[in-house]
């Protein structure tokens, strides 16, 4: 089910305590250290990318980048 990105926050953040984030693709959802959310978004598996960042706004997680992107 694809879950809505909270108001206010970056693309793909879903919830919060602890922070959530969903690929725009397979929708897997991962979550890590809500003391500290903004590494635990930088490190997640789901990112953007950023040679085409700006075309294709998506976030996708290492599987489905390597699909689309071939990253």
């Amino acid at each position: 089910m694809r879950l809505a990105t909270l108001p206010g926050l970056v693309h793909g953040i879903v919830a919060e305590a602890p922070h959530k984030i969903q690929c725009d693709k397979c929708l897997v959802v991962q979550w890590g250290d809500s003391q500290r959310p903004a590494l635990q978004i930088m490190h997640s598996d789901i990112t953007f990318n950023p040679r085409l960042y700006g075309r294709d706004s998506r976030r996708l997680c290492g599987g489905c980048r390597k699909g689309e992107w071939g990253a």
